[in-house]
């Protein structure tokens, strides 16, 4: 929405019509740390706002905002409108140092605004005007940018109309992510322009493009501004309830703000044209959904979205969030385990497993907020749920992370144990004591090493020590059955890199070691993640400090032993400082 800087603005505040409301309450509140983890922010921060004075301090709270909202949100790709060039280029230097790249278009420039105050420090002296317009912010480095014109001819004034879109990677995968400001004072006039936004949005899902429209799409509807996201200006986008679209709206899943109006309509189970408001508006509708983050269907999948409280200092917008996963990020159930990787920044990775050997180079991301973790456990279903994870914190409590039954995510962790601190290796572990259940296995700083009977839902029992003396290993690994006789086995790494094998006696004890490698101490990190190659066979990862990733076959016993076949380049640029498993 754009209110121009006129007199006008003074007689609506003295009438008490942009009296500042109190925004509902915020129904579907998304947790950083659990949402979807392809995440964007779409803000209209009001460059061009009478209640927000283009002064010094007013560019800073802008900025800060807009800085603060990114970093806290995880956010993958930024979409602003209403932006002076100067808050975008204090963005481009704070958000730069992030790792973000920014592009900018004009929409307006001094010399064709009658008002003689735009983008104008008011607090200077003879400030001058500046330019005004889009801009996109990417985590990463952005490939191409193009603009769209929108432009009928019926619009009124000399604003541009016209639409930012970018390419960078998302994730890995080069995405074309657009600022969305769409013409607010003609219902027709901006259905005709998303209409042409539509037309270029498609032929890019035809070339299997993902695609992102974010922004101040400026609905109005006959049913009143509750009943925005049913405007004929958004039907090119919607694919449902009369809406003719290749998109997913990020807040259209929130049943919490479903209307008589959308459910009564013909959609989908679970969909509604429907969401948070996102503008502070006037009576008798003080709030409106005018801003929407559009997702590509054949790309995106489980969305989630909402509008954070308004801040009348910044913007009548507020900042609103949406997230979603990649579409083909699921559960391929295809009998090859994946690598799970937890970076410096506390995301966790999966790159999937191939037949031979190598990872897809370009993993999904499947988790945020991991940084306090120390030690990770994967590979194992421990509540009939899927996969799932533990993992020891910096304050040595276990916890569980259930994994999804049709995903590739893990739900929220419970704490299942504590006084874990001393824990020095942490194995999720197939049935080793022939309960039916999975276990843990785990070692500690002192040498001992205990079995963790699992109780079936994820909870764990006393542990039992099997072991002492396991301080002479700097690694430890629950395999699986690598000895060919259908009981866990457990290998171990020297300090002086010989590998062996203790194998599983099916009681909840281990046999007499035999050791089947040597020199293994050329790697970092040598780690049991499952078969990765779809063969029957649990497999191995080797990581050198260079990075590179090696892959160990399984070949199943031979001679009374577990081997494994010649090494195979598996990956490479994997940080000696990212937990594997």
């Amino acid at each position: 929405m754009r209110i121009r800087r006129t007199a006008i603005a003074g007689v609506l505040a003295v009438a008490g019509l942009i009296t500042p409301l109190t925004p509902s309450a915020q129904a579907d509140t998304v947790n950083p740390a659990s949402a979807p983890v392809l995440r964007f922010l779409s803000y209209n921060i009001c460059g061009n706002w009478e209640a927000c004075s283009s002064t010094a301090d007013e560019v800073t709270n802008r900025v800060q905002k807009v800085y603060d909202e990114t970093m806290a949100w995880k956010t993958d790709v930024v979409l602003l409108q209403e932006v002076c060039r100067t808050q975008f280029t204090r963005l481009e230097q704070k958000l730069g140092s992030q790792g973000y790249t920014g592009s900018f278009t004009v929409t307006q420039t001094p010399a064709g605004d009658t008002s003689q105050d735009l983008c104008k420090d008011d607090a200077v002296p003879n400030a001058v005007e500046g330019d005004y317009g889009l801009a996109v912010f990417t985590k990463g480095a952005i490939t191409n940018h193009q603009v769209i014109d929108l432009a009928t001819g019926l619009e009124k004034g000399t604003e541009r109309w016209t639409t930012l879109c970018v390419d960078a990677p998302l994730q890995g995968r080069t995405t074309r992510s657009c600022s969305v400001h769409l013409y607010s004072d003609n219902t027709s006039v901006a259905k005709q322009q998303a209409e042409t936004l539509a037309v270029a949005a498609n032929s890019w899902i035809d070339k299997g493009i993902p695609v992102v429209l974010g922004g101040d799409f400026n609905p109005r509807y006959s049913g009143g501004q509750a009943n925005a996201p049913l405007s004929p200006v958004l039907d090119s986008f919607y694919s449902h309830s009369g809406g003719t679209g290749r998109f997913t709206e990020a807040d259209e899943t929130d049943t919490s703000r479903f209307t008589a109006a959308c459910s009564s309509l013909n959609r989908p189970a679970g969909h509604c044209r429907s969401g948070a408001p996102t503008l502070m508006t006037k009576a008798p509708d003080p709030e409106a959904k005018l801003d929407y983050i559009f997702l590509s269907r054949n790309h995106f999948k489980n969305v989630a979205g909402d509008a954070l409280p308004q801040i009348s200092s910044v913007s009548d917008h507020y900042a609103y969030r949406g997230a979603a996963t990649w579409s083909f990020c699921n559960n391929p159930d295809d009998g090859m385990a994946d690598m799970l990787r937890r970076d410096a920044a506390g995301d966790l990775w999966r790159h999937f497993g191939r037949s031979n050997g190598v990872l897809d180079p370009v993993p999904c991301k499947v988790g945020a907020g991991m940084s306090d973790l120390r030690l990770i456990g994967r590979g194992v279903d421990h509540d009939g749920g899927g996969e799932d994870l533990y993992s020891i914190n910096s304050t040595g409590d276990l916890l569980f992370h259930p994994g999804h039954t049709s995903e590739l995510f893990f739900s929220t962790p419970q704490k299942v144990g504590w006084g874990w601190q001393a824990a020095s290796a942490l194995n999720s572990s197939a049935d080793m004591n022939a309960d039916g259940i999975a276990d843990l296995l785990v070692a500690f700083d002192n040498g001992d090493l205990y079995l963790v009977p699992g109780k079936g839902d994820g909870r764990v029992d006393a542990k039992i020590r099997i072991g002492q003396g396991w301080d002479i290993y700097d690694t430890v690994l629950a395999p699986g059955d690598v000895t060919g006789d259908g009981k866990a086995d457990v290998i171990a790494r020297d300090k002086a890199g010989a590998l062996f094998v203790y194998p599983g006696t099916g009681t909840g004890t281990l046999g007499t070691r035999a050791q089947i490698g040597h020199g293994w101490q050329i790697y970092h990190t040598v780690f049991a993640p499952g078969d990765v190659n779809g063969d029957g066979k649990p497999d191995l990862l080797a990581r050198d400090d260079a990075g590179t990733l090696q892959f160990y076959a399984g070949s199943g016993k031979q001679n009374g032993n577990a081997t494994f076949a010649a090494m195979v380049k598996s990956g490479s640029g994997i940080s000696s400082t990212d937990l594997v498993r």
